[in-house]
């Protein structure tokens, strides 16, 4: 009975929900995080695939919006349907818009 307690409250040392593993990829993608979250928030991630799913996501858009207009323009695979007018207003768009910014 004592060993079963043990062991429960060792995983709720050890396990992160899924709430505190969003807080933590969020966190990750803003700055690096301590040693202990990020193997508490792997470890999570390698058992809940919503989680994981949301990691990989987020990774993604952060890329995204760390790219200029340019390269977002290069590495958008619908942009060649579109005609070359719609492609330079969007380019155009998006220069004015991390300007702002």
């Amino acid at each position: 009975m004592k060993f079963k307690r043990l062991v429960i409250k060792t995983m709720d040392i050890l396990m992160l929900d899924c709430k505190q593993a969003s807080i933590l990829i969020t966190k990750e993608l803003e700055n690096n995080i301590g040693f202990w979250k990020k193997w508490r928030l792997k470890i999570h991630t390698q058992h809940c695939r919503f989680c994981h799913n949301f990691q990989v996501q987020s990774k993604k858009i952060d890329q995204v919006l760390k790219m200029n207009p340019d390269e977002i323009a290069q590495k958008c695979t619908h942009l060649p349907k579109l005609a070359n007018e719609k492609k330079t207003e969007i380019i155009k768009k998006l220069k004015q818009d991390t300007k702002m910014q």
